[in-house]
């Protein structure tokens, strides 16, 4: 098991795993499950994780404020764990729920452009993810974006919500940090930048990719 220390600057976590920045596919086939021991404030939990299904994109995106000025980032992944964009952007002043907002509908509009019909898209915001799994009402400053969101979903064949733990999103929240270093939006090919390497990694390596 992997006990995982996070900061703002870097990942840092003890146990297996390799030191290159490269994505590792995982032997086998079929929908692969693990799950993982991990360290929290609340003591040591279990959390289950689960790969996408065959031919099924995963999205993860996060959104981050810092002294106001908010960031966000996200990543699309293969159901073998290849990365196929990552992206981080700043937004300017915002609050959480609204960057995050921005940051799931961006992600959608990557994933149109890019032709992907199914799609599985894993936050770790419980506001977030209720609206757009209609759980509850988007508050008013949010609401043209999830217009915007409900519209966008209209191109998939499949598209599903699901809330994860921080844990579970590591290379998100590490995606928005990065969108605080860069000017308007940067986008990343069939990789990530150095600094959400380890955080790729200990996806594929502990979460089943």
């Amino acid at each position: 098991m992997s006990s995982v220390r996070w900061s703002e600057e870097e990942v840092m976590f003890d146990g297996g795993g390799q030191s290159s920045g490269c994505w590792m596919n995982a032997c086998g086939g079929g929908r692969r499950h693990l799950v993982v021991a991990l360290e929290s404030e609340q003591g040591r939990e279990a959390h289950s994780v689960v790969t996408p299904p065959s031919n099924w994109v995963k999205i993860n995106f996060d959104g981050f404020v810092r002294s106001k000025a908010a960031a966000g980032g996200f990543i699309l992944r293969t159901e073998a764990g290849k990365p196929l964009v990552a992206t981080a952007f700043n937004s300017g002043v915002a609050s959480i729920p609204l960057v995050e907002a921005l940051v799931l509908r961006n992600s959608l509009v990557c994933a149109k452009e890019k032709g992907l019909s199914k799609i599985e898209i894993e936050d770790d915001s419980n506001l977030v993810t209720d609206i757009a799994n209609g759980v509850c009402d988007p508050p008013w400053r949010l609401l043209k974006i999830f217009q915007d969101i409900k519209s966008l979903r209209c191109n998939f064949v499949s598209i599903s919500f699901k809330r994860v733990l921080r844990e579970a999103n590591f290379v998100a929240n590490v995606l928005a940090n990065i969108g605080h270093r860069v000017e308007n939006c940067h986008f990343w090919e069939e990789c990530v930048p150095p600094k959400a390497s380890l955080a790729l990694i200990f996806d594929n390596v502990n979460f089943g990719f």
